[in-house]
């Protein structure tokens, strides 16, 4: 066993991130630790929650400012979608106003756990391409998708996620929507897998279970924690990831 000294400096020892979201990831539980014994465990939880969301500034107050007008602004990128195939819902929570879009017929078995695939950008490069990805997302094996359509839900990291049924379906979707995301500001986000070196495109996994328990459980919090330190690896050529590689 180590102690004294060493062992102090043993553990204050920082480790490298090893992906785009490693980072960010580390940033946040730094900062959420400073909280820990000062507030609440709720306020603390939230701050992991909402690590990385943008500030909202007086530009981005004049330009939207109400969901009122993010509604009408964003109403034409939903056109691709067949309303014969899929429902829209609308839901206001704590931390957003949120519009899902569900597909009304899946193939997936009652119960199945989704793979989420969120696209970290900024705000406004979310929107000029939020018609483009809905296309895609029509053509993909996506069962579901949200999007935050409020002023300061859009300026958190995870504004945009769709639901798919496998990794490999994830992978297949990434790679559509990879030209389109190439090129623009990205908005990193904690405790998940990145799928480019950027961190544009990322993996979610909840913690076993129903669709509500999400990461922001402490037991997510932990199995996301290893999500973002492990790309997943994929064969060359193909749009298939294998597995989630340790780091």
């Amino acid at each position: 066993m180590t102690t004294g000294d060493p062992a102090v400096s043993t553990r204050a020892r920082p480790v490298a991130p090893t992906t785009a979201n490693a980072g960010v990831s580390r940033e946040a539980v730094e900062h959420a630790a400073t909280l820990v014994g000062l507030v609440p465990h709720s306020t603390v939880r939230r701050a992991l929650y909402a690590y990385g969301r943008r500030p909202c500034g007086p530009r981005w107050a004049r330009e939207f400012p109400d969901a009122l007008l993010v509604a009408s602004r964003t109403e034409d990128a939903f056109v691709p979608l067949d309303r014969r195939m899929w429902r829209t819902r609308l839901s206001t929570e704590p931390a957003g106003r949120w519009r899902f879009e569900t597909r009304l017929s899946t193939g997936t078995r009652p119960g199945f756990q989704p793979v989420k695939l969120y696209v970290n950008l900024g705000c406004r490069s979310l929107l000029s391409i939020l018609k483009s990805m809905i296309e895609r997302i029509a053509l993909s094996e996506a069962v579901a998708f949200k999007v935050c359509v409020d002023p300061w839900g859009l300026l958190r990291p995870d504004k945009f996620v769709i639901y798919l049924p496998t990794i490999e379906a994830a992978g297949r979707l990434h790679d559509a929507l990879a030209p389109l995301v190439s090129e623009l500001d990205v908005q990193q986000l904690p405790f998940t897998a990145p799928l480019d070196q950027r961190g544009a495109v990322s993996l979610g996994f909840d913690p076993h279970g129903a669709w509500s328990t999400n990461w922001e459980s402490p037991a997510g919090v932990v199995w996301c924690a290893v999500c973002s330190r492990s790309p997943l690896s994929r064969q060359s050529n193909t749009a298939r990831h294998d597995r989630l590689m340790p780091h």
